[in-house]
């Protein structure tokens, strides 16, 4: 059971996390970047952030989206909806709950991960249990209809609007950063190129992509979700990326140490938050979740501006994944299991999810 949860998560580890994360103990840059190319701080004066309390940013009127950018770029294997989550329980198939954990409840054996959720229906990605590829699916909230789109094998699966942009498979999952981002309608119809560039970190946002365009050297670059207007932003071979409404995080590597930045979306602004690296974090403003490695991995917090950080657990995970206000992870345990943990975020423990 442990080797094939391991399997799993190393899996959608690669895939999804192909930000450039490295080892768990980094001594050198990424291959593909030098340390001048790893940060557009490293040839500029770069701004240390003064620790600051900053508000929850407004709640914004935008396009409906399937899963959040922060879960997708995990491998997107957990969405809500009002009461219930939806779940891969890795090689034991695709589940649902309450969020507290009562009601689990099997909605199929697919396994499952890219999952998103509009209305009553799930759309997701699908692979075997030796890593290949499967057919991308829609099933109901309820375990019913569960159906093929057509016959699209997908590495990445992202609804935004009225449209599913997805990578369709060139090989393995673990090697998708070379599948070109299609988009379509729901039904099927309107399939179009949005670009065939080597890729990572795609987030959608609104009517923009942003993603590390590896073609030559790494660019970040954004492009409309048409597949017009490319824009690069930045140079640099970041080794983890995050992008909302306000701000561009990345880790990246300059003389020697990985640190922590934030830039605005155009490429302005690039501000120094923390020394930092690890190779398991996502933000759900206003913190930054992650694993600490300097503390045998225990599950830490900090401020996005680089304040109030504090251990909230004391154990490891292989993911982790913000819910609204929700943490869930799946802890390294003796004896294993693959099943789905819900992190109290005030440090008060563990519900495991079975």
């Amino acid at each position: 059971m442990r080797r094939l949860m391991s399997v799993f998560l190393a899996l959608l580890f690669v895939s999804a996390v192909l930000s450039g994360c490295g080892a768990k103990t980094p001594t050198s840059p990424s291959s593909t970047a030098s340390p001048s190319e790893s940060s557009p701080a490293a040839t500029e004066p770069v701004p240390t952030l003064t620790p600051t309390v900053e508000p929850e940013p407004p709640a914004k009127e935008g396009y409906l989206t399937g899963n959040s950018n922060s879960n997708l770029n995990r491998g997107g294997i957990i969405v809500k909806q009002d009461d219930w989550i939806y779940f891969s329980g890795l090689y034991d198939g695709f589940y649902k709950s309450k969020i507290d954990g009562s009601e689990k409840t099997k909605l199929t054996d697919s396994v499952a991960f890219y999952i998103n959720i509009v209305d009553d229906w799930l759309y997701y990605c699908t692979m075997d249990k030796q890593g290949n590829p499967g057919p991308t699916k829609k099933i109901k909230t309820d375990g019913t209809g569960e159906t093929d789109l057509g016959d699209i094998k997908a590495s990445y699966l992202n609804i935004v609007g009225d449209w599913i942009y997805y990578k369709s498979v060139s090989g393995a999952p673990a090697e998708n950063w070379d599948d070109p981002l299609f988009r379509m309608k729901y039904d099927g119809t309107e399939k179009s190129l949005v670009f065939d560039d080597k890729s990572m970190n795609v987030f959608i946002l609104d009517e923009w992509i942003y993603y590390s365009n590896q073609n030559d050297k790494p660019i970040f670059t954004k492009v409309k979700t048409d597949g017009t207007d490319k824009t690069e932003i930045a140079d640099g071979g970041f080794h983890w990326v995050h992008v909302d409404d306000n701000y561009i995080y990345y880790i990246s590597w300059i003389d020697g140490t990985y640190f922590l930045f934030k830039m605005k979306p155009d490429g302005n602004d690039k501000t120094k938050i923390a020394e930092f690296y690890s190779n398991e974090l996502t933000i759900s403003e206003p913190w930054i979740y992650y694993e600490n490695e300097s503390d045998s991995d225990k599950i830490y917090r900090i401020r996005t501006d680089g304040s109030g950080k504090e251990k909230i657990c004391d154990c490891n995970t292989n993911q982790i994944y913000v819910v609204d206000d929700l943490l869930y992870c799946w802890l390294v345990s003796d004896p294993p299991s693959n099943n789905l943990f819900l992190i109290d975020t005030d440090g008060k423990g563990t519900t495991e999810i079975k």
